[in-house]
C-alpha cells in the first residue's frame, strides 16, 4: 500500500502524464515562452512540474500533517516560486512571461497542493472504511 506522501506525488503527476500541464497551456496560449528546450519535446521549465515542484509538495504533505501548518508551508512555497524562482528563470533567459505577472501564479501554487491533499485524504478515508 502506498504511503500518503507517495500517493500525493502520484496524484500530482497525473495531469502532466495525461498531456495536460498548466505550463503547456500557458505556453500554447502565448502567455509565456521558453527560449530553450531541455529535451526535443517540451519546454525546459515544464519539467519543474514533474520533478522538483512535485517533490516539494510531497515533502510538505509529509512533514506538515496538520492543515494549518501545511497551508502556511504551501503559502511560503508559492511566494518563493512566484517571486524568487520565476524571476531568476526570467533573468537568466529560460522563461519569458508575455502576458503574465509573477503574482498570478501564487493562487495556482497554493491551490494545487491543497487540492491534491484533499484528494489523498479522500482516498485514504475510503480505504479506511473498507478495512
Amino acid at each position: 500500500m502506498r504511503t500518503g506522501a507517495t500517493t500525493f506525488n502520484a496524484l500530482w503527476r497525473i495531469p502532466n502524464y495525461s498531456g495536460f500541464s498548466l505550463e503547456q497551456v500557458g505556453f500554447e496560449h502565448g502567455i509565456w515562452s521558453y527560449p530553450y528546450k531541455l529535451l526535443p519535446e517540451g519546454a525546459i521549465v515544464a519539467y519543474i512540474d514533474v520533478s522538483p515542484l512535485s517533490v516539494i509538495y510531497m515533502l510538505e504533505y509529509q512533514y506538515f500533517p496538520r492543515w494549518k501548518k501545511f497551508i502556511k508551508a504551501v503559502i511560503v512555497t508559492a511566494l518563493v516560486f512566484a517571486f524568487i524562482f520565476e524571476p531568476i528563470l526570467e533573468l537568466i533567459g529560460l522563461y519569458l512571461p508575455l502576458s503574465w505577472y509573477h503574482y498570478y501564479g501564487v493562487p495556482i501554487y497554493i491551490l494545487l497542493p491543497i487540492l491534491m491533499r484533499l484528494a489523498v485524504e479522500k482516498v485514504f478515508a475510503s480505504v479506511n472504511k473498507t478495512y
